[in-house]
C-alpha cells in the first residue's frame, strides 16, 4: 500500500528552480515566469512557464534518496498508455542528492492553466467547457479501463480486495487512526464516523467491476488550455490511481471542483451512474473532509466533516 511519508518541505525559492531546469533542459528557451503551486504537506511545487508556450512542472522534497515521487511518475506513465485522461511527461525524476541537497520530479509536456485560475465570475463559458471535456475524457477511461480486482496501482506488487468496501476499508484505517487520536473531532462526531467506517460493506457495495479511477482531482490538478476556440483539458497533475469504484473520482470533482449538470450530461454518455450515488458520494466526502482535518485540522475542515458525517446518518434514517 501506498505510504504517506512526512517529509518537511524545502525552502526553494524562483532562482533555484530555473537552476534545476536549465541543468535538466540543454535547449532550454529564457524562463519568462516561475510561479509556486500547491502542494501536500511536506512537498514544494512550481510552474515554469517558457518563451514559446511550453510549461514545466516542479515538485521537491527534502532528503537525499527518498522515493516519494517514485508512485507518482509510475502513475503519470500508466494513465498515458491506459487512459485517454492527456498527463505530463516524466521528465526527471531525481533523488540521489549529488547535485541538489532534495529529491525533485520534474514534469513537462503540457500547456495550460490550472481549472482554479479561471475566474468564475467572469469566465464561467470557459469552465464549462472544461467541465464537459473532462467529462468526456473521464467517462471514457471509467467505461473502457477495467481490472478483475480492487486495488491501488502501484509501482511495486501491492494488495488487491474482493470488493470495493474493502479496498475503501483499508485505504483509510490507518489515516482514520490518526485522525481519532489527534482528537479533533468532538465525541458524537467520532462515533459517527466510526460506524460509517465498520458499515463501508453496505454503504458503498457494488455490482460494478473495478474500474480504473484518478483519485486525486481538485481544480489546482486539471490543467486547461484553448484549443480550437473552446477551453480543453491540457493534463491532469498527481493522480492516487486505483482500480476502484468511479464514484469517487465524481465525489472528488463535485466536492472541489461544484461540477454539475453539464458535467453529468457528457458523462452519462459513457456510463451511467448506479443509483444511490446522492447518498454514497456523501460518504467519500466525509473521508476527503477527514484526510484534511488529518492534515491540517482546521476549524472548516473540522466543520465539514461534522456535516458529511451528520449527512449520511441522515440519508441512512439514523
Amino acid at each position: 500500500m501506498q505510504k504517506y511519508l512526512q517529509v518537511t518541505e524545502p525552502v526553494v525559492d524562483s532562482q533555484v528552480v530555473e537552476r534545476i531546469l536549465r541543468s535538466e533542459i540543454a535547449s532550454l528557451g529564457p524562463i519568462v515566469r516561475v510561479h509556486p503551486l500547491a502542494a501536500t504537506p511536506g512537498v514544494a511545487a512550481f510552474g515554469a512557464d517558457v518563451e514559446g508556450g511550453q510549461s514545466f512542472f516542479l515538485k521537491l522534497c527534502d532528503g537525499a534518496g527518498q522515493d516519494a515521487f517514485d508512485v507518482e511518475a509510475y502513475q503519470l506513465g500508466y494513465l498515458a498508455a491506459k487512459s485517454p485522461l492527456p498527463v505530463p511527461k516524466v521528465l526527471s525524476l531525481s533523488k540521489d542528492g549529488k547535485t541538489f541537497p532534495f529529491t525533485y520530479l520534474l514534469l513537462g509536456g503540457v500547456q495550460g492553466v490550472p481549472w482554479s485560475r479561471l475566474d468564475p465570475s467572469t469566465s464561467g463559458r470557459e469552465r464549462e467547457e472544461v467541465e464537459r471535456d473532462l467529462a468526456g475524457l473521464l467517462g471514457r477511461m471509467h467505461a473502457e479501463v477495467t481490472a478483475s480486482r480492487f486495488g491501488e496501482v502501484l509501482p511495486d506488487p501491492s494488495p488487491s480486495y474482493g470488493s470495493w468496501p474493502e479496498l475503501l476499508s483499508a485505504l483509510w484505517a490507518g489515516r482514520l487512526d490518526e485522525v481519532m487520536v489527534a482528537d479533533r473531532l468532538d465525541s458524537p462526531t467520532q462515533d459517527a464516523v466510526g460506524w460509517i467506517h465498520k458499515n463501508l460493506n453496505h454503504l458503498v457495495a457494488t455490482s460494478e467491476p473495478p474500474r480504473l479511477v484518478h483519485g486525486n482531482f481538485s481544480p489546482a490538478r486539471v490543467l486547461c488550455n484553448p484549443e480550437g476556440g473552446k477551453w480543453k483539458v491540457s493534463g491532469v497533475l498527481e493522480p492516487a490511481l486505483l482500480y476502484g469504484h468511479p464514484e469517487i473520482d465524481l465525489a472528488f470533482l463535485e466536492f472541489l471542483c461544484g461540477v454539475g449538470k453539464s458535467f453529468y450530461e457528457c458523462y452519462t454518455r459513457h456510463l451511467a451512474i448506479p443509483e444511490g450515488f446522492d447518498l454514497r458520494k456523501y460518504v467519500y466526502m466525509l473521508y476527503f473532509a477527514l484526510e484534511d482535518v488529518r492534515l491540517y485540522g482546521n476549524t472548516h475542515h473540522i466543520l465539514a466533516a461534522v456535516e458529511y458525517a451528520r449527512e449520511v446518518l441522515r440519508r441512512c434514517g439514523c
